[in-house]
């Protein structure tokens, strides 16, 4: 019965880390010929999709976090503020800062 218990949790993880995959894809897209690719903004959201991955992965834990993704654990701290990444496991990681939205 645990086992099947376990089997479901699985399920239900790797579902949502597929949703969440397919809606960071979506958000994505291709700059338009006539629009300025800026690079600064293109690092700082491929940046933010890291450690909001590296977060998911090791739920919440920053520590673990911080070495999948070879920083130390202040860095990481300090990109997680500057980038505007909630780490409400509730809620899942989100980037909370306005640039978000901006086309690119």
């Amino acid at each position: 019965m645990s086992s099947s218990i376990n089997n479901i949790e699985n399920l239900r993880e790797a579902a949502l880390t597929l949703l969440r995959e397919v809606e960071t894809l979506a958000s994505r897209q291709e700059p338009q010929v006539n629009e300025k690719l800026a690079l600064q903004e293109e690092v700082a959201r491929f940046e933010s999709d890291l450690i909001r991955q590296a977060l998911q992965r090791t739920h919440g834990n920053q520590r673990r976090a911080a070495q999948l993704l070879g920083v130390k654990v202040t860095t990481l701290n300090c990109k997680i503020k500057r980038l505007g990444i909630q780490t409400d496991l509730s809620h899942g990681f989100t980037q909370t800062n306005t640039d978000q939205n901006r086309p690119f």
